[in-house]
């Protein structure tokens, strides 16, 4: 938007190269599945410990304005530098795990019905998948995973999943992370990964709801931006606020109507 502005554009331009610090690779632990409990310290497991306990039951929320808003809250108790960064790390990424499971078992288990961001976007074939999966939200009937397993069958899968997840996941990212942050930053340009999701945002706008859905995603978009760069309003809050007005404002609209 503010490139579209002559007298905003100049804000925009710049006459060289950007640089970005990369902290070199220092380790603490040694293996290639190092003990997270020897990583932390004692108070950074306690703390990400209760961030990621408080917002499980925050799962109608976004996961990205709720790990944004633990890591501010946590970070203010920290005095030191490099504990506090390293805190709010490890509290972001426990509450983004702990929010993504929970905005999916709960409603799954409970209901059945994708009463949560995660649920109604990317989860959502868990929950409506015809012919296989379906709901119906006016009266309340469904036939998805809510029906077909036990609660049993939901601590059993859900456990293998986050088991194998962890064997594959933990280890690259404590050992290859810098590694990979690095080659991203060399070869991977910052304009290409916008225009990446811009492309994706396309596409899937005008394959859903036509020239229609591409206005109200740019109106968005452009609002959005306006909000974050005029008025600082966090990226995270904007998250929050738009996936609750896709399950609150229809809601509203027709008790109103």
């Amino acid at each position: 938007m503010l490139s579209l502005s002559p007298a905003a554009r100049d804000l925009l331009r710049r006459s060289e190269q950007r640089t970005f610090e990369l902290a070199p690779d220092v380790r603490t632990w040694s293996g290639r599945f190092p003990n997270p409990f020897r990583v932390l310290d004692r108070e950074q497991i306690a703390m990400t410990g209760a961030a990621a306990t408080v917002t499980s039951a925050t799962f109608v929320f976004s996961p990205v304005a709720m790990a944004v808003l633990m890591g501010r809250l946590v970070g203010t108790r920290v005095k030191n530098g490099y504990h506090r960064l390293t805190t709010k790390m490890a509290v972001r990424n426990g509450v983004t795990e702990s929010t993504y499971i929970a905005e999916t078992l709960i409603p799954l288990i409970a209901l059945g019905l994708p009463l949560s961001p995660l649920a109604a976007s990317v989860a959502a074939p868990l929950f409506n998948a015809p012919p296989k999966y379906t709901f119906d939200a006016e009266t309340g009937q469904t036939n998805n995973l809510h029906d077909l397993l036990s609660s049993t069958e939901f601590l059993l899968y859900g456990l293998l999943g986050v088991v194998i997840a962890v064997a594959i996941a933990y280890p690259f990212a404590m050992t290859q992370a810098h590694r990979a942050a690095g080659w991203v930053l060399r070869h991977v340009s910052h304009e290409a990964i916008i225009g990446a999701f811009a492309g994706l945002i396309l596409v899937i706008c005008l394959y859903e709801g036509g020239l229609l859905a591409l206005g109200v995603a740019l109106t968005v978009g452009l609002v959005g931006g306006l909000l974050n760069k005029v008025l600082n309003v966090n990226s995270g809050i904007q998250f929050m606020a738009y996936y609750v007005a896709v399950l609150t404002v229809p809601q509203i609209i027709s008790l109103t109507s």
